[in-house]
């Protein structure tokens, strides 16, 4: 990724964790979403109790697969702070 792609997904990352999100996770027809708890797998989508999830922009995180584990808003931050000092 680029300079500018990290620095444009850093911000992101940053606005989902100051709204008090931890997690990203996609389901299988490919809405992408944030969560507060970590969601859990059902047969085609994710789901955390008792939490409505916040939609994100369904080309954003193209890493993030349906049948991959959430990723942790707080890790990836720290990767690409990472990445952009290295």
């Amino acid at each position: 990724m680029e300079k500018s792609e990290l620095e444009y997904r850093l911000e992101q990352l940053k606005v989902l964790k100051e709204q008090g999100y931890k997690y990203i996770a996609r389901a299988e027809h490919g809405e992408l979403r944030a969560y507060r708890q970590i969601p859990i797998r059902q047969i085609n989508f994710w789901y955390a109790t008792s939490e409505r999830p916040h939609p994100i922009d369904l080309r954003s995180f193209d890493e993030v697969d349906r049948l991959n584990k959430p990723l942790n808003i707080l890790s990836e931050i720290k990767c690409i702070k990472k990445a952009l000092k290295g």
